[in-house]
């Protein structure tokens, strides 16, 4: 959950769980050595944008630093034109550095991901696993279901897994994407909401009294969010400033999916866990 997603005392929560946290570093070499000194490993995805991967000290730092899963992220969606407009393919995957250092990663043990926004994307025989997001997810959405695009990326990409992002909000829905095929579904709303977030106790309250029909999809970005109080002008593409003043309690807006009908009570990150693999044989 963007905002939320540099949050190392809750990737470090996530760790102690037991399950696996991701992470966009404000600091990647500072914020994955203070994870390994408080945790003893580097089991986590780091989050970064495809053109860094044209940048080889950047890759070395993440072959250094031991990474187990590099989740790569579209670095050109950056409208709702672009986002409906969206290509399976990306020019950088045509390009030898970008793929010199892809494989330098591979090489290396270092497992690669990318999402999947809007229809089934092409693995070119280097993406281990392909995390997909639906109308369901918190921030972008679409028209279409988790479900189908699960179903359609899964026909594509027999080879990959299949990670899919949003709409657990509780153990049926893990229960649900795990029997459709998914290898391991994605939690953002319900850590965002639990005790160890970043978020203010204010909003995490307000969270606890809304349900996905309280759920904004902005006209302009089609992004899921929980408004709190609107601004009074606009704010530039990903509303950075509403976005920070919702997670400091002070008005604006967070990014919610579907999953905030399972947002109940404010628990830790490790009730959560628990509640949500009940269901899990």
């Amino acid at each position: 959950m963007n905002g939320v997603s540099q949050d190392l005392k809750l990737a470090i929560a996530v760790h102690r769980a037991g399950a696996m946290p991701s992470l966009m570093p404000n600091n990647l070499e500072k914020d994955v050595k203070l994870f390994k000194k408080l945790t003893g490993n580097t089991n986590l995805v780091i989050s970064v944008s495809e053109i860094d991967l044209y940048n080889n000290n950047f890759v070395d730092n993440l072959i250094d630093l031991k990474i187990t899963f590099v989740e790569l992220m579209r670095d050109d969606i950056d409208s709702v034109e672009k986002l409906n407009s969206i290509k399976p393919l990306s020019e950088n995957w045509y390009d030898c550095t970008f793929l010199k250092n892809v494989e330098r990663l591979k090489s290396n043990n270092i497992k690669i991901m990318r999402r999947c926004f809007k229809r089934p994307i092409e693995t070119f025989d280097l993406i281990d696993a392909v995390c997909i997001k639906g109308k369901e997810s918190a921030g972008f959405s679409s028209d279409i279901s988790i479900e189908q695009l699960l179903q359609e990326q899964k026909e594509k990409t027999p080879d990959a897994k299949l990670i899919t992002y949003g709409g657990i909000a509780g153990p049926d829905d893990v229960k649900k994407y795990l029997d459709l095929g998914a290898d391991a579904v994605g939690v953002g709303t319900l850590f965002a909401a639990s005790i160890e977030s970043c978020i203010d106790i204010k909003t995490k309250q307000l969270m606890v009294s809304k349900t996905k029909k309280d759920l904004t999809t902005f006209s302009d970005t089609k992004q899921n969010a929980i408004v709190i109080e609107p601004l009074d002008s606009d704010d530039e593409f990903n509303r950075p400033n509403s976005l920070s003043l919702g997670i400091q309690g002070k008005g604006g807006h967070i990014y919610a999916g579907h999953s905030i009908d399972g947002v109940t009570e404010i628990r830790t990150v490790k009730q959560t866990v628990d509640y949500l693999v009940t269901k899990i044989k």
